[in-house]
């Protein structure tokens, strides 16, 4: 059973239910602003580690998947919050990784532009610093995780650094 469910913490109760073709495995998040700044309802993008498979799900309309398919499933997402990018990690095991960017279009109609950056090794996580316009990749090769510093609009690696250990998920101080 493959389904989104939306649990509100106040009283620990199941609010919404959301059946999806695939298990999701991979969720964020983010609020489009419109033409005049203000946000837009929020969109909940979901990805799967099974399949190369990107849906997006608004309020009160049905899901439905990205129009184009992506080269290979998505090991996380992460959204730059008050715009319409959000970015999602590949793990192309023994042919490097990569992480893409999508920029929505238009939010009524979900079309997007790509744009990517090839890393070594295999993406495990992403996370975005939203107040540096950054995004941090943790790479896994042979024993060593190697962490990517990109800026997240131009998608050019910044610098990066080597870490003995697995990469299982990262976040910002402060986040």
């Amino acid at each position: 059973e493959a389904m989104i469910r939306e649990v509100w913490l106040s009283d620990n109760t199941v609010h919404d239910e959301i059946d999806i073709p695939i298990p999701a495995a991979c969720l964020t998040t983010f609020m489009p602003l419109d033409s005049v700044g203000l946000p837009e309802d929020s969109v909940l993008i979901a990805a799967s580690r099974l399949e190369p498979l990107v849906y997006y799900l608004r309020p009160f309309t049905p899901i439905s998947p990205l129009p184009e398919t992506l080269l290979a499933p998505v090991s996380d997402a992460d959204a730059l919050q008050d715009s319409t990018l959000f970015y999602l990690a590949h793990r192309d095991f023994g042919e490097g990784g990569r992480v893409t960017r999508l920029y929505l279009k238009d939010t009524i109609t979900p079309g997007f532009e790509q744009d990517e950056v090839e890393l070594d090794g295999s993406v495990n996580c992403i996370c975005v610093d939203e107040v540096f316009d950054l995004l941090y990749a943790a790479c896994y090769e042979s024993g060593v995780t190697t962490v990517y510093e990109i800026d997240a609009l131009g998608m050019q690696v910044l610098r990066s650094v080597q870490i003995d250990g697995y990469p299982w998920d990262m976040t910002l101080q402060g986040t």
